[in-house]
């Protein structure tokens, strides 16, 4: 990956701004070279790929990602095409550069916090909302992975011992998924604990 991964990326956020300029699309050209600059003034890249992704895919009316060329009331066709490819080549680097591990606790995390406030396990979402809180900072992403990997030791009450239930009855289907973001959680915390060389006693 290292620096010609991110020096792709520098490169296909500069397209964009052409693309952006070539339809006058002025707005998006400014936010874009603006994102760009920190880009290479970075010392942090992954966080700097964070950062795009976050301000870029994170959704929503106005978005990047709902983002459509248009000059003078008409749907550019050429430019729309280009615009889509490189939507998708700077997520795809973004991705890379951050690592799939990373990405995928995050939203494992999500889903966890989904399951169990679905499920009246105010107790254990709000514990999993924490760890969010402090994986998606970068000061304490590490704390985090460790203290997840904690919750896995046992005992009673304890996180490996969580079934859910609804009106005094088991409930199977949600019960199967518990179990599959319980390993996945743990398998890529390891991961990423033997990847960052961080951690070692904890598991």
């Amino acid at each position: 990956m290292g620096t010609q991964t991110y020096d792709e990326m520098i490169i296909i956020l500069s397209k964009l701004i052409t693309l952006m300029n070539k339809t006058e699309d002025h707005d998006w050209s400014s936010f874009l070279e603006n994102i760009k600059t920190r880009a290479i003034n970075s010392n942090d890249k992954k966080e700097t790929a964070r950062e795009i992704l976050t301000e870029l895919y994170s959704g929503g009316m106005g978005s990047f990602l709902d983002l459509v060329l248009q000059k003078d009331m008409k749907f550019l066709i050429g430019e729309n095409d280009q615009l889509e490819e490189y939507k998708e080549k700077l997520f795809q680097v973004c991705r890379k550069i951050i690592g799939e591990n990373e990405l995928k606790i995050k939203l494992i995390i999500e889903n966890m916090i989904l399951l169990l406030g679905d499920n009246n396990e105010v107790k254990w979402s709000m514990v999993f909302n924490e760890f969010l809180n402090k994986y998606t900072n970068a000061d304490t992403r590490n704390v985090a992975v460790q203290e997840i990997i904690n919750i896995y030791r046992g005992g009673m009450g304890s996180f490996t011992d969580l079934v859910l239930h609804k009106n005094a009855k088991m409930l199977i289907r949600e019960n199967d998924q518990l179990a599959m973001l319980k390993d996945k959680l743990y398998e890529t915390c390891i991961e990423y604990c033997k990847n960052n060389e961080i951690g070692r006693l904890v598991y």
